[in-house]
């Protein structure tokens, strides 16, 4: 049901919505004619919501002492401003009187019991509702009382003594709003003389009205103070009418302490109130505010007053009852409750078990009811603009954000002097903290962040508030609006410069702001996708660069989409240093513009995250996994970021061996033995080409290095390089050295004479005619003495060593761990594609620790582990710490120099290879 939840109910009329302002601030009138909106309606549920404050209490007392004959003071002044609680006074002795049975109700009912429910004829005005040129006081007294007192001049005091005594009742006069009285005199264009004597008749009637009392007659009025919105005029006759009724009766002031604020507010707004509920919120909050008192205002988070305010928190209460003297349209108990009622139909009527107290962030102040309320409704329209843009920003940037404004906008709105008042550090954050919210911390950086990104919150010397006047935060905005997109771009293309010079690839290096730009030329080139361009579509690039001739020559950084927005600060920055002289805003400028230039260099360098490689499967979109952090100087952060970028293009195009030094047994491996099984032989030049053309082969130029591979090949007896009449076989030359001298060792020499330098080709083995040549040589040559000898028994053992060290050893698996799971990828990747060992299975075991929790991983499987160690990279990069040991399964073959090198380079890395050594016995 809509309106009760588990810990509390609330009265009907809160809970359907059926309320409004105009129904909380009921003027007297309504209440007398019986036109009253709930609960004023009905006496008995108005005394089942009245609270009983203490001056209640002591007017109900007094009252009752004086009509049942035993004294008391014959006239009671109550006095506030406006919506202070005055008419709910006068009501509740209206119906005391009027509605004798109901008045046993509730919490009046335990006082009007010890005096025996006495009787007493009412004569109840609302003076706001009458004429004071038309209706003289003593005219609608005589007319109460059933006497003729018509005519302009004020009945002598024995004819109010007559009019009096025709009841056989003691008479309770009550008087409501004279001050509003005294208004309506003063707005009539009448000269100042007339006014005066007008005036002077109400005082006169006064002190005659308390000369005629009787013994058990009384006589109770309202009176306006200092803050009501009225004229001097006004306020100086209400004074001199103070003045005299303050010599016979006695003044009291409705509500004397908040505390009974919260007593007002649970009997006004809710049938009933679970106080287990409440103290155990109490102590929720309590428990909190221990741990973090110095973080919060003590006398706000008290835990006997936080269990009293429950649903709603002290802090927003206080703010609410305390901070109003400065708006005169905010009438102070009755606009709290109607706020009250408005928190109370949003909030707690969609709840189930309410467990929490309501603070300012807990309000939509977006929502109509609210936004209206708290502008105009208080006469504060020109705030308008915080609600509509600061909050909504503070909603958009988190919770903790929203909290915080809430809070400062009510205390800025409540404030006075809003400046001179505003809130301090303890008051922002015990108006937002919740226990749910942890270490208050993040309410001071949430603080932090709205100070940068509102336009009408302020900040000196560490005091916080919003106005109405913009702060440079929004001049800023206004200013960078009126910067062109022509000048952002320039700004990002300057610095997309500085990224592209500072890649270290001997590659040649240009913008690309399309498809077509990118060149299909003989020339490994690097293109960095135009600030200026929209991001290419990824599909569309894929397509352009696998159609290119030379398909292996072009990588292309890419964005995802250039902050244009952030750059347009740079330029408004500028001009501004230029207009403001005043220090502190000068001061707020640099500040706010360092940080504005910090979010660009970051945002941009977090936007170049895409490399397109050409690969063997075709063109690979590779994300460049860049981590980086902020802290720095804006100068120097963009150094940082820029070197940390470049850096991740040249490992991404490490990791999988596209940059890497040309290795004789990798070119082999993934080029020659492919190519050689179906032709006898191939061009230099034509490999020299293919560097350009084939995603097989590293991005390097073919030059000297792959002039170097070849010969290494060759002395390896891998292929035999081709002068075009003349060979380059080492092993074949060795042999013919150690040959007689003989017309076919002369002609052998001949046809192995070929300089590697100049060689044209390359071939899988000799021509025929050299061999059958070299078959002829050896028959010819004498028999060698070959001396009996026993066969050398050879011995193997198994060993484990560092890859680095296991030159020689006959490799069957490798070990890899490390705490670093991206080197660990990288080194998988690597070692899938140089080609020194072929892996045929793998296995991994992995530990995850983040904190106290701790996970354990397996993956069997070349796939399997690589994605489990990427998981782990995803893993890491949000906090804890990994690691991971390897298996690695590979076909059978003696580790090369080459691979011993390159695990060198891992230094993070334990790398080992098991094996065996054999040698002789």
């Amino acid at each position: 049901m809509r309106g009760r939840c588990l810990a509390m109910e609330l009265r009907p009329e809160i809970a359907q919505g059926r309320f409004s302002r105009e129904d909380v601030a009921v003027s007297f009138y309504r209440i007398i004619e019986g036109r009253a909106p709930a609960p004023y309606d009905s006496p008995e549920r108005f005394f089942e919501v009245t609270h009983l404050t203490d001056t209640l209490r002591t007017v109900l007392v007094r009252v009752l002492e004086r009509v049942s004959g035993r004294g008391g003071d014959k006239v009671v002044i109550i006095r506030s401003g406006f919506g202070g609680g005055k008419t709910h006074i006068l009501a509740t002795l209206f119906f005391l009187f009027t509605a004798r049975q109901a008045a046993g109700r509730g919490q009046v009912g335990e006082v009007v019991r010890g005096y025996g429910n006495p009787q007493a004829a009412v004569c109840a005005l609302d003076a706001s509702a009458v004429n004071p040129f038309r209706m003289p006081l003593w005219t609608w007294l005589g007319g109460c009382l059933g006497v003729d007192l018509r005519g302009d001049e004020v009945p002598e005091t024995k004819a109010l003594e007559g009019a009096l005594q025709r009841s056989s009742l003691p008479v309770v006069i009550l008087i409501d709003e004279i001050g509003e009285y005294f208004r309506q005199m003063d707005q009539r264009h009448i000269p100042l003389e007339q006014k005066n004597a007008l005036a002077e008749g109400v005082i006169l009637f006064f002190r005659r009205l308390y000369d005629a009392l009787r013994e058990r007659d009384m006589f109770v009025v309202t009176l306006p103070d200092e803050s009501a919105p009225f004229s001097d005029w006004v306020h100086e006759k209400v004074g001199r009418l103070r003045d005299v009724l303050r010599r016979v009766g006695v003044e009291y002031v409705p509500i004397t302490r908040l505390e009974e604020v919260y007593g007002i507010v649970r009997r006004r707004l809710f049938a009933k109130v679970d106080e287990s509920v409440a103290e155990q919120v109490a102590g929720t909050y309590s428990q909190y505010y221990s741990k973090w008192r110095e973080w919060l205002v003590e006398e706000w988070t008290r835990p006997e007053e936080l269990k009293r305010a429950y649903p709603f928190h002290p802090a927003f209460m206080r703010t609410l009852w305390e901070r109003v003297s400065s708006i005169p349209d905010f009438q102070r108990t009755r606009d709290l409750i109607y706020t009250l009622a408005l928190v109370a139909y949003h909030v707690l009527t969609k709840q189930g078990k309410f467990a929490d107290l309501i603070l300012p962030g807990d309000i939509d102040l977006g929502l109509d009811d609210f936004k209206k309320f708290f502008t105009a409704g208080v006469g504060r329209s020109h705030f308008l603009p915080i609600i509509e843009h600061d909050l909504r920003v503070a909603r958009e940037l988190g919770e903790h954000h929203y909290r915080v404004a809430a809070g400062l906008y009510l205390y800025s709105l409540f404030g006075g002097d809003i400046k001179r008042n505003a809130a301090d550090l303890k008051t922002a954050v015990t108006l937002a903290a919740k226990p749910k919210g942890g270490d208050p911390e993040i309410y001071r950086q949430a603080l932090e962040e709205l100070l940068d990104r509102l336009w009408y919150l302020s900040e000196e010397e560490n005091r916080y508030w919003f106005s109405a006047e913009p702060n440079i935060n929004k001049i800023l905005e206004e200013r960078k609006a009126t910067v062109l997109a022509e000048e952002a771009y320039q700004v990002l293309e300057e610095e997309a410069e500085r990224l592209m010079k500072a890649v270290d690839l001997p590659f040649a290096k240009e913008f690309a702001r399309g498809v077509n730009d990118i060149r299909d030329e003989k020339r490994f080139r690097l293109y960095v996708w135009h600030p200026r361009a929209q991001p290419p579509d990824e599909g569309e690039l894929r397509e352009a660069l696998e159609r290119l001739t030379y398909r292996n020559s072009a990588v292309v950084l890419i964005h995802r989409g250039m902050p244009a927005e952030h750059a347009k600060y740079i330029k408004a920055c500028d001009t501004l240093r230029e207009e403001l002289r005043e220090p502190s805003q000068r001061q707020r400028l640099e500040s706010l513009c360092e940080k504005r230039t910090l979010e660009l260099y970051y945002a941009f360098y977090q936007s170049y995250n895409k490399l397109a490689v050409p690969m063997t499967q075709g063109v690979e979109l590779l994300d460049l996994r860049v981590e980086l952090a902020r802290g720095e100087t804006p100068g120097k952060a963009a150094a940082k970021f820029r070197e940390t970028v470049a850096k991740a293009v040249r490992e991404a195009l490490e990791g999988v061996a596209k940059y890497i030094p040309l290795d004789a047994q990798y070119l082999y491996d993934v080029y020659l033995s492919k190519r050689l099984r179906h032709v006898e032989s191939i061009d230099i030049a034509t490999i020299g080409e293919d560097f350009y053309r084939d995603p097989d082969l590293p991005m390097v130029e073919p030059g000297r290095a792959l002039t170097e591979a070849l010969v290494k090949l060759a002395e390896k007896g891998e292929i035999v390089l081709s002068c075009g009449n003349s060979w380059y076989w080492p092993q074949g030359l060795r042999e013919v050295r150690s040959l007689p001298e003989g017309e076919e060792a002369t002609r052998l020499r001949e046809l192995l004479s070929c300089d590697p330098e100049r060689a044209i080709s390359v071939m899988k083995e000799v021509p025929g005619e050299v061999k059958s040549l070299l078959e002829e040589a050896r028959r010819r040559a004498k028999p060698a003495v070959v001396a009996e000898a026993t066969p050398t028994a050879v011995k193997c053992e198994d060993v484990e060593r560092p890859l680095a060290e296991g030159v020689g050893v006959q490799a069957r698996s490798l070990v890899v761990a490390g705490s670093d799971a991206t080197t660990v990828l990288r080194f998988l990747q690597q070692l899938r594609h140089l080609g020194y060992f072929q892996l045929v299975d793998a296995k991994a075991e992995a530990v995850f620790k983040d904190g106290a929790v701790e996970s354990n991983w397996s993956a069997r499987g070349v796939g399997e582990v690589e994605k489990l160690v990427k998981y782990l990279i995803t893993l890491t990069a949000e906090g804890g710490e990994a690691s991971i040991t390897a298996t690695l399964t590979v076909r059978e073959r003696e580790v090369p120099q080459e691979a011993a090198e390159h695990a060198k380079a891992f230094k993070n890395l334990d790398i080992r290879v098991r094996g065996s050594v054999c040698g002789g016995a």
